[in-house]
Order: C-alpha cells, then structure tokens, then sequence
C-alpha cells in the first residue's frame, strides 16, 4: 500500500504508519488489554460527582471553540474510569473523534525512543555510561561554548569527558535544540538547520560541528539529544530506526496505528491541526491539509518528534510502562531497567526553572526520556512523588502514577496548545481519587 509522509511546518515532521477501522471505547472498557470487554461493576476509585467534572471541564475548550477535539483517557487498576470524545477530525468534516483518530504527538515520542535505548541496553548493545562518541565517532571532536571575547569570536573548550549515553537520555550532555532560546549555540543548530537534515548522517555531522552549551553532566536543556538517540539505535541495532520501533515496540504490543508514516487510505483518520483565527473562538488549519501529505520524504524520522499515535496505541505503551515493561503477556523491558527509567537523575543545581523547555523544576526533574516528579507538589491536589509524565507540541500530554495505578491520556491538536487543561486535569482526577485526597472541599 502507498504510504505518504506526514510534516508540520515550523515544528517537526511526523509521520504514521496505520491500519484499523475507527471504534468508540465503550464505558468501563479495558484500553490497555487485548479484551476490550465491558467488567463487571466494582467499587468505585473516584468521587462519582468530582470525576464527573473532568469530562464537563475538558470539553469546555470545544464547545467555547477554542480547539477542533479531545479525546481522552483515565485509567486505575487497568480499567477505564472517565473516557471522553469531544470534537470532530476536520475542520471541513463532520466525523467525530475516536479511540483511533490519528494524533501528531510530537515529543511524546521521546519515552517511546528512550525505551528502545533501554532495550539495546538490555541486549547488551550499549553501555549507558560509555561515550556517545564511541558509538557515534561523529560525535567525537565536540567542543563546549566558554562565551565571547571582546571581537564578538566564540570562546571554545574542551569537554571535561565526552558526553555518554546516558547523560544523552537525560537531557544533560550539553547539546541545543534551535527551538527557542537565542543563545550563540541555538542559533548555530537554527543556522544549520539542524532539525531539517536529510538523514542520520547530515544530522550527526551538523551537530558535530556545533559546540555545547554546557560541560557533559553540568546542566539541564530540552535537546536534540533524542533525535540523536534513533542514529544511535540505528546504528547499534543494523536496522533502520523505523523498522526497530515497528518490530520491537509497536507489533509486540499491538499499537498498528502508530509510526512515521501513514497508509493513504488512513488519511482521514487524522486530525487537522489547529490554531486560533483573528476572530476570537474561531479555529482555522495551522496549515493547508494537503501540505502534510508533500516534502518530506527524505527528512531523517525523528526520535524526539516523529511519531503519529492513537489514544488507543498510546494507552497500551503507557500501560507497558505502568505494567514494569509488561503488557499482556509480553516483556519489552525488565522490571528494574523500567526502574532505571523512571529514576530522578537530575542534580539538585539541575532543578531550576520550570515548565518542559526551560529545565526540570517545582518538583519535577527530567530522568531517562521522561519526566518525573521528584518532591510533592505544592498545590492541594497532584501526582505523588514517582509519577512520569511527558507531552507533545500540538497539546496531546500524559502521565502514569505507579502509586496509584493510573493512567491519563489526552489528545488534541493545536498550536499553540491549551496548556492549562494539564494541571486542570491533574487537579481534578486527584481530587476525585477516594484516598487522603477525599475529604478536600
């Protein structure tokens, strides 16, 4: 079957490879396993009333016109406590949102490349404390940025060690992204178009050329580091990063609907990415539809950014990870490299800031290609200290509270995102949790 390749312009480009029918999820139903049957009733986790409130707050955005869609998940003990599909597709269309609506998810690929690191690890294949350059020989004359000198010339110097595999993981190898900040060494990945290379190769020697921002291990910034992770599992593995995903990870567990392209047939699946029009609650396209179907073919698939997912696809990696590498019968990793995965592994000096781009903070620190929350939060209601969480750039945002044995999921598409429907979320499904949480007003 023809397959097309799917691109955001000024982000990233993303791509699915899937198949299926579209398919409600009835009330009750277990996402994360196989059946996908109706239980039996039980005692209740939530606050029947309080849980009742996240569906009638998350759909807020859509009927205010705000966003096109949502669609959303929340899970304990493997079944579905709250689901909700609020929207349609298209803005030209009337088909409603399902379990199956394809979704950009953009960074919420990261976690799925870092497992694919930790599986390498696991076959013996990589070494988490060995420089990344040992793998990547492209890697290994790099330089750290010391600042200017009085004529406006970059200061260089040596890297105190070379940057390892799992500093790489973690976001404190020093390299940059070009997203955002405006620092000497973002403007030399914007300038080199770093995230535009044509493959793994010209991506690495781009990089390569760049200095850090920061001695290995000395600091924290959000990076390209995970783009640089599939190069890596691409060459230590002899296969192509795609095909590694799609045998390892996505066959294994069931997720078809989930990749870095996308059958032709499956187009209408997808749903249109949206920002805010001149007149206010009125959505228009971020881009031509037809233009994520063109210009793309030949941009390295990337590991920080790539993938299109499903509610439904996404539930089952999630519950993976919540299951210590187990979902259904099958075994992606062990239990204690999930452990591993989900441990804290920024320095106190590292936790500053705030919010996913500027650096771990409030709480949270970034481990192995996942956030993690570190301290109690500060407001009333949140996820206990061991939760993981990640989101994406078109507003689709997760996390999974081993404590409690719960898994949220959301999806939507917009640029920017509505951001505050992921503390809202987080408030609410806490609220409603029948615990120490239950008797606040």
């Amino acid at each position: 079957m023809k397959k097309v390749i799917i691109g955001l312009a000024g982000l990233m480009a993303v791509a699915l490879s899937a198949c299926g029918k579209d398919s409600p999820t009835p009330s009750g139903a277990t996402i994360g396993a196989t059946d996908n049957t109706i239980q039996e009733p039980r005692q209740p986790a939530f606050d029947r009333f309080d849980i009742g409130r996240l569906d009638s707050e998350l759909s807020k955005p859509v009927t205010q016109g705000r966003l096109l869609n949502i669609a959303y998940h929340l899970s304990k003990d493997g079944q579905v406590e709250a689901s909700g599909f609020h929207g349609v597709r298209t803005l030209a269309g009337s088909d409603p949102v399902t379990q199956d609506t394809i979704y950009r998810i953009y960074s919420m690929t990261k976690p799925v490349t870092a497992v694919a690191v930790l599986m390498l690890y696991e076959d013996g294949k990589i070494d988490l404390d060995a420089p990344v350059s040992q793998y990547l020989p492209e890697l290994g004359s790099l330089k750290v940025f010391t600042g200017k000198d009085a004529a406006g010339k970059p200061g260089l110097a040596p890297v105190s060690h070379a940057p390892t595999v799992r500093e790489l993981l973690s976001h404190t190898a020093g390299f940059g992204y070009g997203l955002t900040t405006d620092d000497y060494v973002n403007q030399r990945y914007r300038k080199k178009n770093v995230e535009r290379a044509p493959n793994f190769d010209a991506l690495l020697e781009r990089v390569g050329s760049i200095p850090l921002r920061y001695q290995p291990g000395e600091g924290w910034e959000y990076s390209i580091a995970s783009d640089i992770q599939g190069a890596l599992i691409e060459r230590v593995s002899g296969m192509t990063f795609e095909a590694f995903l799609e045998t390892r990870i996505f066959q294994p567990l069931d997720m078809p609907s989930t990749g870095f392209s996308i059958d032709e047939s499956d187009i209408g699946r997808l749903a249109d990415i949206t920002r805010q029009a001149a007149e206010p609650n009125t959505l228009a396209l971020a881009e031509p539809r037809d233009q994520r179907l063109r210009g793309h073919e030949t941009k390295f698939p990337s590991g920080g950014a790539g993938l299109v997912s499903t509610l439904k696809d996404y539930d089952r990696f999630a519950h993976m990870l919540l299951g210590r590498g187990t979902l259904d019968g099958v075994t992606l990793l062990k239990p204690e490299t999930i452990d591993l995965m989900f441990g804290d592994l920024a320095t106190a000096a590292i936790k500053t800031g705030g919010g996913q781009f500027s650096g771990p903070g409030r709480g949270r620190g970034y481990a192995l290609g996942i956030g993690a929350v570190t301290e109690p939060t500060m407001r009333r209601n949140g996820p206990p200290v061991g939760t993981v969480f990640w989101s994406g750039a078109a507003g689709t945002w997760f996390w999974i509270d081993p404590a409690n044995d719960i898994v949220f999921i959301a999806m939507i598409q917009s640029v920017p995102p509505v951001t505050n429907l992921q503390t809202l979320s987080n408030d609410i499904v806490y609220h409603a949790l029948l615990s120490d949480f239950a008797d606040l007003p």
